[in-house]
């Protein structure tokens, strides 16, 4: 059974109580989704560590699939996580988030990025970015 749609007539200008019984109603619905509607996000995928000396930072880059029921609502999530030295640590001064919806079904590609925020993780001053290190939620689990 697929969810109800939320009916925005409900919940306009309404009191906080109203509000919070209508929560309570979609919220109690997500146990009716299917599990084949649902995704699963796989394994966290890491750079190597790129270096640039004009700038002084270093820079590692981060994507994860959310792989959707449907091939058309995947997403491939993706961070840039830029390091600056301050008192002899490398410590993150700036996260870039992006995200590719549609991702890896070739005629669904539908970015809520522009492609000059994508080549930020493809390329790194001219080099293909190297995801050389996979991390895989049910590995962390074998771990504990």
């Amino acid at each position: 059974m697929n969810p109800m749609p939320i009916n925005i007539d409900e919940i306009s200008n309404i009191d906080y109580e109203t509000l919070k019984k209508i929560r309570e109603k979609y919220e109690n619905q997500v146990d009716e989704v299917p599990v084949e509607y649902t995704s699963t996000l796989g394994p966290i995928e890491i750079s190597k560590v790129y270096s640039n000396e004009d700038l002084k930072t270093k820079t590692v880059l981060v994507k994860q699939l959310d792989d959707a029921y449907e091939s058309k609502f995947d997403v491939m999530y993706y961070r840039r996580y830029i390091f600056r030295k301050e008192n002899g640590q490398w410590k993150i001064s700036e996260v870039i988030p992006a995200a590719i919806m549609g991702y890896g079904s070739g005629e669904y590609e539908y970015s809520m990025s522009t492609e000059t925020e994508l080549a930020l993780f493809d390329e790194y001053n001219g080099e293909k970015v190297e995801y050389n290190t996979v991390l895989r939620i049910e590995d962390i689990d074998k771990r504990n």
